[in-house]
């Protein structure tokens, strides 16, 4: 797959895109291209996109200058760091990815490999700024503390170092509690486009980890949040959502039931059918557990997504 940001551009664009990259990722200080009727408000675009298809250049965020003298386009970089510095940290991503993702690359099966990302990150990570290391992916990466950016942008250099077709993506989340600006992955598989928004499964302060926001198709997660739909998304199947695939998404309570009395483990979690999703079932699904267990449970309901999790306190399985 062509990097998805770069495939947006007509080959004109494209051949810039390829000198900005060329110049960032050998740490050279400007590049220049003929402009051939690119204004300097699309090379600026083009810029970003560079950034947005390859967050390994956390090096630069948006410290650049675009200028042009009619035939020819300059970019002028400043780097956040110090030369020494950046091939540091350029070593231990290499490092990170291969202690930690090395044996994945040899795992064929796309949603293993997927899940393992997932819970890996989302059972160390901290939601916390830090300061601009937070917004890049060497917060979560070096201190396991990081923002919405900085999460999603070591997800997508993990899945691109293990071969997995993605891009980011950037818009708004409202979970009911205001808008907010928000990035997350996005991971292409058999030509279907899954959202998988990693920040917003993190343990926290809950027992476990959640699969909330694992796989779901653009016209399921746009519920909750906001992207250029005039993007080429591709349309997706409930194949490779979380629930589906695992057989956690009931279209009856009795079913629900049925899964919590023999389900086992520190997190119980389900999607339950729009039918049935509702605060009267979820009490019902969740009194059906034993007595002795039903004191020390709490329990978080997302209608919009029919998502269920019952959370057991530390001790308990």
């Amino acid at each position: 797959m062509d990097p998805f940001y770069r495939s947006l551009l007509n080959p004109i664009e494209q051949k810039a895109y390829d000198r900005i990259f060329s110049a960032l990722i050998n740490l050279r200080q400007e590049c220049n291209y003929p402009t051939n009727g690119i204004s300097l408000k699309r090379s600026t675009d083009i810029v970003q996109y560079v950034m947005f298809d390859h967050p390994e250049l956390f090096y630069i965020r948006n410290q650049y200058a675009v200028s042009g003298s009619g035939l020819s386009t300059v970019v002028s970089f400043k780097y956040e760091t110090k030369r020494i510095i950046i091939e540091e940290r350029r070593n231990r991503l290499k490092e990170y990815l291969s202690k930690n993702f090395g044996s994945l690359k040899y795992e064929k099966d796309f949603f293993k490999k997927e899940l393992f990302v997932h819970d890996f990150l989302a059972e160390r990570i901290t939601y916390v700024e830090t300061g601009p290391d937070s917004h890049s992916l060497i917060g979560p990466m070096l201190e396991e503390k990081g923002v919405c950016e900085g999460i999603a942008e070591l997800a997508k250099v993990i899945f691109d170092y293990l071969g997995m077709d993605c891009y980011n993506m950037h818009g708004s989340i409202n979970d009911g509690s205001g808008a907010e600006n928000h990035l997350w992955t996005v991971l292409r598989y058999n030509d279907m486009d899954y959202h998988l928004d990693i920040t917003n499964d993190l343990k926290g302060a809950n027992p476990s980890l959640k699969h909330l926001y694992f796989n779901w198709p653009s016209k399921f997660i746009a519920r909750t949040h906001t992207f250029d739909q005039n993007l080429p998304i591709k349309p997706a199947t409930l194949e490779f959502n979380y629930f589906h695939h695992e057989g956690k998404a009931f279209k009856e309570v009795s079913d629900a039931i049925a899964y919590v009395k023999k389900a086992k483990g520190r997190i119980i979690e389900m999607a339950l059918a729009k039918s049935i999703a509702n605060e009267s079932n979820v009490q019902t699904i969740v009194s059906s557990m034993s007595q002795s267990l039903f004191q020390f449970c709490v329990y978080e309901f997302n209608p919009n997504f029919g998502f269920l999790a019952i959370y057991k306190k530390s001790g308990l399985f």
